[in-house]
């Protein structure tokens, strides 16, 4: 992956896109994306979510939901942090100890729970990454996520992602969806043209009901993720426990040895699910030896 991506990309999802460049590459030259349409048309997952435990905590006072983070936080350490019930309990202290919905949708997007493992960090990011100015008239959250995402997530990470993993094969991909008409046409939508309960991009299914099945189109959606916290603790653990040595860390000094170490230790107890906060720090490892 650090060769196929010539720097410490982290999104576990590189895997999948990876191969499936490589194997569309045996039959075509050039091919097409759906990447966009998430971003544009409102049809990620996370985006429901948000919205629904936003509806409750958003009503509490800012001192209600400080004290309510102060206590989950005092109650997760009770009896060596109550194993996985102290991992819930800790994650929505981090999502409650909020001031706005801005700062609530970063820490929705977190994959650490704990201080970055990076030296040199604020330890106040704790691995969330901060969202860009989102402009004030964008009152409505639906679209304060929606620009969030179509500013930092699609080009940072969804892009570079399909970008590095299809040139590594030579194989041309093209996202027709982002072409600047159709971006412009979409900010233009009614939000009943976006999401109707708890589905998204009706207007593309619309679209696509006039040539596909209705039920092939409405399947539940699927994601590339693997299943990286399982993978961690079985078939990747020695590979895991060999890039993240705390004799190694300390010796080149780019992380926080302990830090890493109690992630380690958390995760293969089955404390804590810290896969996806593990995996950034694999992937920098795993390039720093290949351009040692």
């Amino acid at each position: 992956m650090p060769q196929v991506y010539d720097e410490p990309f982290a999104d576990s999802s590189q895997i999948p896109t990876a191969l499936v460049a490589a194997i569309a590459r045996q039959h075509v030259t050039v091919a097409l994306s759906g990447d966009g349409g998430d971003e544009l048309f409102f049809g990620y997952g996370r985006y429901f979510d948000a919205q629904r435990i936003w509806q409750v905590i958003g009503r509490w006072p800012t001192g209600t939901r400080r004290k309510s983070a102060a206590l989950l936080h005092r109650a997760s350490h009770l009896a060596g942090g109550l194993g996985r019930l102290g991992f819930r309990m800790r994650r929505l202290q981090q999502r409650i100890n909020v001031e706005t919905f801005d700062e609530f949708y970063a820490n929705l997007l977190s994959v650490s729970l704990t201080p970055t493992a990076a030296k040199g960090w604020p330890p106040g990011l704790a691995g969330s990454s901060p969202l860009p100015n989102i402009p004030v008239q964008l009152e409505k959250t639906t679209t304060r996520m929606m620009f969030a995402d179509q500013s930092l997530y699609l080009p940072e990470d969804i892009l570079t992602k399909v970008d590095r993993a299809s040139m590594a094969v030579a194989l041309e991909l093209r996202p027709p969806l982002l072409d600047h008409r159709i971006v412009e046409f979409s900010w233009h939508l009614p939000e009943t043209m976006r999401f109707n309960g708890s589905s998204g991009k009706v207007l593309l299914r619309r679209l696509l009901y006039r040539l596909f099945p209705q039920d092939l189109l409405d399947r539940p959606k699927h994601g590339f993720d693997i299943p990286v916290d399982a993978w961690l603790r079985r078939q990747l653990r020695s590979w895991m426990l060999d890039l993240l040595d705390s004799g190694t860390i300390k010796r080149e000094g780019y992380l926080r040895a302990k830090s890493v170490a109690s992630l380690v230790k958390e995760h293969l107890s089955g404390h804590g699910d810290h896969g996806y906060a593990l995996w950034p720090l694999l992937m920098f490892q795993s390039w720093l030896r290949c351009n040692g």
